[in-house]
């Protein structure tokens, strides 16, 4: 559907009206040099001066004398000397014009406030804002030179001081060093920089001096009465600030608290404290066990940790765990300090290695092997024979030896000695073994955590075949079963053969 004719009245009549808005525009922010009516004052001579401090605000006030003090339409313009495009512009009902760096930041007055209808806010200033500032008023449809509104204003931003360069908090040195403590500061007015050493004035001489300006204060040759605290103050009219750096002297690490010795139970965390100091206090804390670092210690690795204050901790410990730790320190300077603690873990005595069946030749020496590990030491290993103890001081030829396994020593041929049994330190030693040896022994040992139990059967080999055991008998009305377990043969390689004996009720000998 078309568009009828007043329509397009109606549309003509809207781009008129907004040409000639775009028109007026134009005119404003582009032929405003052959319409702006420069400031009363010629020069800078009476320039009004307006003092800022740093991130504060600050009102250019500005008066309008209008022409035969009627109102008449007006373009407010403020320049800035040095910026080729105004830093504001502003027209009654039209959006204002902000130069970069400034929008946001400036503002045209209330006109309903004390100041002057052309007065400039300007807020959150900065130290680039310093300089020359010019209000200019223009007066539409009248002759340029048929009024005149307009000020300068110089504007001053003071700042606090604040710190570009300081020093190190911590210096370290060595004596003889020499070293430059830098400070510089910022802010308007220049800040002035002061040293000061332990709260009092530094005086310069033949090994101190204050060079550029006071920023750099040089130490040459430092001896023991130049350590201490040095501080830069920076000041200006509007504040103070300072700066503290401490002169050390350098040193090795020092263990302050050494490891050491401890006992645990097995299965027992234990914790080797090596609490170290140092100027500067970068201490690396090194650990080994037995000269080899904890680290790498297979049976350690996964059960060790070395803390970040130096502490060794092993969780949970074992038997093989015993020994001595050493704790290494150094921070670079000088030589690594040490100490050491030793680890006792103690355990259940335990037997490390018993064959379940033995076998011993007859009429020669052996050993019915037995070997026990105990922390602390065995007190006692007993031994027994078929369920009957053992007792050395009875059983000639039998020694338990110090693992405490036991030995049947040969006779050879001389007279029998009183004893075949002789304990010692868990082991225990038989003499001339005999037919009579053979049997199950059970050897038991016991210490302060805990006893305990390990059984092995002894073979004598060469001798003649045992008794069966365990005879029993079944009898029917016209025939008994008998049956028994095979005693030991004497030897693999003995074949047993059985022969039964009966001896009738009504008669008394056998047959």
């Amino acid at each position: 559907m078309g568009l009828r004719e007043q329509d397009w009245s109606a549309l003509e009549a809207k781009s008129t009206t907004l040409r000639i808005r775009r028109v007026h525009l134009f005119l404003f922010y582009y032929s405003l040099c052959f319409l702006l009516i420069p400031g009363v004052l010629s020069g800078f001579q009476d320039a009004v001066h307006i003092t800022a401090i740093l991130g504060e605000s600050v009102v250019f006030n500005c008066p309008v004398e209008f022409p035969a003090d009627h109102a008449v339409p007006y373009v407010l313009q403020w320049e800035k000397k040095g910026v080729e495009i105004p830093i504001y512009i502003w027209y009654d009902s039209y959006p204002t014009h902000s130069g970069e760096g400034y929008e946001g930041r400036v503002s045209r007055v209330a006109p309903d406030s004390h100041y002057g209808l052309a007065s400039l806010n300007l807020t959150n200033i900065r130290e680039t804002d310093q300089g020359w500032y010019e209000c200019k008023v223009v007066f539409l449809n009248r002759s340029p030179n048929s009024h005149k509104n307009g000020t300068w204003f110089h504007l001053d931003v003071h700042a606090p001081p604040r710190f570009s360069v300081t020093p190190d908090d911590i210096i370290y040195v060595n004596l003889g060093d020499a070293i430059i403590l830098n400070c510089q500061a910022e802010g308007t007015p220049k800040p002035e920089i002061l040293w000061y050493k332990d709260a009092n004035p530094v005086e310069p001489s033949g090994t101190i001096g204050i060079f550029n300006d006071g920023t750099e204060l040089r130490i040459s040759n430092i001896r023991h009465e130049d350590i201490g605290d040095y501080t830069c103050i920076a000041r200006n009219g509007e504040g103070q600030i300072s700066h503290t750096a401490r002169v050390i002297i350098a040193g090795g690490a020092v263990i302050m608290v050494p490891p050491t010795n401890q006992t645990k139970l097995e299965g027992e965390k234990v914790q080797f404290s090596c609490e170290a100091k140092a100027l500067p206090g970068n201490v690396t804390v090194r650990w080994t066990r037995e000269s080899t670092p904890v680290k790498e210690v297979a049976a350690l690795e996964t059960r060790v940790t070395i803390r970040r204050d130096g502490s060794l901790v092993i969780n949970p410990v074992s038997a093989d765990d015993s020994g001595q730790y050493q704790c290494e320190v150094t921070n670079g300077i000088g030589d690594p300090q040490s100490a050491s603690a030793y680890l006792s873990v103690e355990y259940p005595a335990k037997v490390t290695f018993t064959p379940t069946v033995q076998y011993l030749p007859f009429r020669l020496a052996g050993v019915v092997q037995c070997y026990i590990k105990a922390n602390p030491p065995l007190q006692y290993v007993t031994w027994t024979k078929d369920k009957r103890l053992l007792e050395p001081y009875q059983t000639k030829d039998i020694v338990i030896m110090n693992n405490g396994s036991l030995l049947f020593t040969r006779r050879d041929g001389q007279p029998m000695q009183r004893n075949r049994v002789r304990i010692s330190g868990g082991n225990i030693t038989i003499e001339s073994l005999r037919r009579t040896d053979f049997g199950f022994y059970q050897c038991v040992a016991s210490n302060e955590v805990a006893t305990i139990v390990t059984a092995t059967q002894l073979v004598v080999e060469g001798t003649q075949p045992h008794a069966p055991y365990n005879l029993s008998a079944n009898a029917s009305e016209f025939a008994v079963t008998l049956t028994w377990l095979p005693g030991y043969s004497g030897g693999p390689d003995y074949k047993q053969d059985y022969t039964i004996w009966s001896v009738p009720l009504q008669y008394q000998h056998y047959h």
